[in-house]
């Protein structure tokens, strides 16, 4: 059977498609997932001094979206296997758009909840398709990308915050910004549609599903530490993402300086 060479679209079976094509689409995804992250953790202040939320309240309902980004997360590879990565792309570049237009428009708990949700759903959908469609490439064409990707992950968010520091101290306002993040998904969307993705792992074998990836985890002591300096580290960079900007606003910094020290 010919085998595919690397950067060679001939795949046996599969209808062509173009390797770089698709890594750069990803790489799209990962630096604007950065971009939204970033972007986001800098209005942050802006949205609780609007809608006069307390800390504790802020805090609580910002839960919202991790959790059920956990829970979709656990159900990737169901998801993914059903659906298509595409297509869960697709749907979370939707979601995303849809959570930025809710929060730029909310004027209270429950709608500012409501686009939380949304976010957490398109933030859970978009790592899932982006991440399995990497490694759907780095398997087919022998080359090593994920890192880089993720480095676009970071560079993203460092313009995000730095542009949305530098958009409010212009003068505009965080309802502006969000659009702004609103067309970027948008773009991303239709930039999408024309590109096919590479063929997905069909070897079987390994079970998948919540139950399936629980059991793997308590049932093997290296995961279990593994996933728990996972969670500190995530734990940390939620902190920064969530709380720097919100204390710096409440010290009086500018709006510049915020972004400034959320990107640093």
């Amino acid at each position: 059977m010919e085998q595919p060479l690397v950067g060679d679209r001939r795949i046996v079976g599969v209808e062509a498609w173009r390797p770089w094509v698709v890594l750069a689409l990803l790489a799209g995804y990962f630096s604007l997932f950065g971009v939204v992250i970033g972007a986001q953790g800098v209005l942050w202040a802006e949205l609780i001094a609007a809608l006069r939320l307390s800390k504790s309240v802020f805090g609580a309902v910002q839960l919202v979206s991790p959790l059920l980004s956990v829970v979709l997360l656990l159900m990737g590879g169901p998801l993914a296997g059903r659906f298509g990565k595409k297509r869960l792309a697709l749907v979370s570049l939707s979601l995303l758009a849809a959570s930025n237009l809710v929060l730029g428009q909310a004027g209270a708990l429950l709608s500012l909840t409501g686009a939380l949700l949304l976010a957490g759903a398109g933030n859970a959908l978009l790592e899932m398709s982006m991440n399995g469609a990497t490694l759907d490439c780095e398997r087919v064409t022998g080359r090593s990308v994920m890192n880089l990707m993720h480095a676009g992950f970071s560079g993203g968010a460092v313009l995000g915050a730095f542009a949305a520091g530098l958009l409010l101290g212009q003068g505009w306002v965080y309802s502006q910004v969000l659009f702004v993040l609103v067309l970027l998904c948008g773009l991303a969307f239709l930039a999408s549609l024309p590109v096919r993705y590479p063929p997905a792992d069909s070897a079987g074998g390994a079970p998948s599903g919540p139950r399936a990836t629980l059991r793997l985890l308590f049932g093997q002591r290296a995961l279990i530490v593994l996933a728990v300096i996972c969670v500190l580290g995530i734990v940390g960079e939620s902190f920064a993402n969530l709380w720097s900007v919100i204390y710096l606003h409440e010290l009086g910094a500018a709006a510049m300086i915020g972004g400034a020290a959320f990107a640093l």
